[in-house]
C-alpha cells in the first residue's frame, strides 16, 4: 500500500519510505532520530534545512516561511506562552532545523533518550530548548493561551495560522458537557478509563483512578476523547472554516476542502472507536 501511495499521489514528492517500529515512550522522537541519522551525511554536505513533523495536524495552506533561515536555527509555528513564562516553547509536531541544529538535536538525544514515560519525553524534547545552540523562532506570536486551546485557535486562524490539530477540532457529543458545572456529576457517566487510556497514548502509564483524576482536572478541558459516544466538529470551527472562504482573496475553496477532510477524518475516527470498543 505504501508503494502504491509513493508511486501514485506522492509521485515526485517522496523519495524514500522508511518504516521504524513504534516506541511506546519515545514515540515520534525515535522515528525522527532514525531518519536524521540515515540522512546525516547529505544534511551536512548540502547544509540542508530539515522539517520534523508527525501526523497529529492538518495544514490548510503551504508554509514556505518555515524554511526561511531568518526564522531561526529552529523554527516552529507559534509560541505557547509569553516571554516571562519559563515553559514557553514551540510545539514539536512541526519544526524545521538547520543542519547545525540537527547535529545538536541528535547529540542531545543520545545523552537523554531514556525517558520513563511520554510526559517526561515531552518535557525533555519539546518544552526544553536547551539543546538549541542558535536562535529559536516562530511564525506567530503568543495568542493569549496555549495554541491548541479554542481561545487561541480562534485568534490564530483568523490571522492565517496554517494548522489544525487533529485532536482539537472536535468534541464529544455528550449531554453531560452542556450541564452546569457544580450541578452535574464530577465525571461524565460516559467516561471509560480504558477508552481514555487507549486513545491518549501519553497517559497509558496511569491507573484507572489516576485517569479519572486527569480527566476531571485537565482532560475534559483539553478536549480529549473519553468515551464511545460519537464525536462532532466544534460549532465555532465549522463556522470559521465556512467564513474563511467568504473572506478569502485567493482560493475561495480552502475552507470547504478543509471541512470536507475533517468530516471524513471524523467519520473514520468514529468508526474506529466503535470497532475498538465492540471487539
Amino acid at each position: 500500500m505504501l508503494q502504491q501511495w509513493q508511486q501514485g499521489p506522492a509521485s515526485g514528492l517522496v523519495d524514500e519510505i522508511k518504516l521504524v517500529p513504534n516506541d511506546a515512550v519515545n514515540v515520534d522522537v525515535s522515528k525522527w532520530i532514525s531518519a536524521l541519522k540515515s540522512n546525516l551525511h547529505s544534511i551536512r554536505k548540502d547544509n540542508s534545512r530539515v522539517m520534523l513533523l508527525n501526523d497529529s495536524f492538518l495544514l490548510v495552506r503551504n508554509t514556505p516561511e518555515l524554511w526561511n533561515d531568518a526564522c531561526g536555527g529552529v523554527c516552529g509555528l507559534v509560541w505557547t506562552a509569553s516571554r516571562k513564562d519559563t515553559t514557553r516553547h514551540i510545539q514539536s509536531y512541526i519544526r524545521t532545523l538547520s543542519s547545525c541544529e540537527v547535529d545538536n538535536y541528535i547529540e542531545f538525544y543520545e545523552r537523554n533518550q531514556h525517558s520513563q514515560n511520554v510526559q517526561e519525553l515531552i518535557q525533555k524534547f519539546e518544552v526544553n530548548l536547551d539543546w538549541v545552540h542558535g536562535n529559536v523562532g516562530a511564525l506567530f506570536h503568543y495568542a493569549g493561551g496555549h495554541p491548541d486551546a479554542d481561545t487561541a485557535q480562534k485568534v490564530l486562524l483568523t490571522h492565517g495560522y496554517p494548522a489544525i490539530k487533529l485532536k482539537k477540532f472536535f468534541e464529544t457529543n455528550d449531554p453531560w458537557s452542556h450541564e452546569e458545572e457544580g450541578v452535574r456529576e464530577r465525571i461524565s457517566p460516559a467516561f471509560e478509563a480504558e477508552v481514555y487510556r487507549r486513545v491518549n497514548h501519553d497517559l497509558n502509564h496511569l491507573s484507572d483512578e489516576k485517569l479519572e483524576e486527569h480527566f476531571e482536572v485537565l482532560g475534559y478541558k483539553e478536549g480529549r476523547i473519553y468515551s464511545r459516544l460519537p464525536l462532532k466538529i466544534k460549532d465555532w470551527m465549522r463556522e470559521e472554516l465556512v467564513s474563511m472562504d467568504a473572506t478569502s482573496t485567493s482560493d475561495g475553496s480552502v475552507g470547504e476542502r478543509t471541512l470536507a477532510l475533517l468530516e471524513d477524518y471524523l467519520e473514520a475516527l468514529n468508526a474506529a472507536n466503535e470497532k475498538a470498543v465492540t471487539s
